[in-house]
C-alpha cells in the first residue's frame, strides 16, 4: 500500500510500496501542499475500485476509526449494499460520528 505508518496513523507517501492495480480510465495525483492538507482535522479519501473481495474480507476492519481517519463505503451498508443508497447511509453514519466529536470537543462547541 502507498501508505507509511506513523504515530498518528498512516500517511500517503507516493512511490512507497506501490504496486499495479486494476486497469483504470484516470489517475488522481495529489496535489504538493498534500503534507498540509493531510494536517486538517478531517479529511476526506476517496478509494476507488478494489481488489475484488478485500472490502468484504476486512468490512469490521475498515468501519473502524483510524486515528484521525473515518471511513465510508457503500459496500459496508447495513441496508443497501453496493447502492447509492448505501453510500449515503454511510455517508450519514460517519457525519453524524464526526458531529459527536465535534459537539463534545470545548473548542468547537461554540461554533456549531
Amino acid at each position: 500500500m502507498p501508505f507509511k505508518n506513523t504515530v498518528e496513523g498512516y500517511v500517503y507517501e507516493a512511490g512507497y510500496e506501490t504496486s499495479n492495480g486494476l486497469p483504470c480510465d484516470e489517475v488522481i495525483t495529489p496535489s504538493s501542499n498534500m503534507a498540509q492538507v493531510a494536517s486538517m482535522a478531517f479529511d476526506a479519501i476517496i478509494v476507488g475500485a478494489g481488489f475484488t473481495g478485500l472490502t468484504f474480507r476486512y468490512v469490521e476492519v475498515l468501519r473502524k476509526r483510524e486515528g484521525k481517519v473515518l471511513f465510508e463505503n457503500a459496500d459496508r451498508a447495513l441496508g443497501w449494499r453496493g447502492f447509492i443508497d448505501g453510500a449515503i447511509e454511510e455517508g450519514t453514519r460517519v457525519a453524524f460520528d464526526v458531529h459527536k466529536e465535534l459537539a463534545a470537543s470545548p473548542v468547537t462547541k461554540a461554533n456549531l
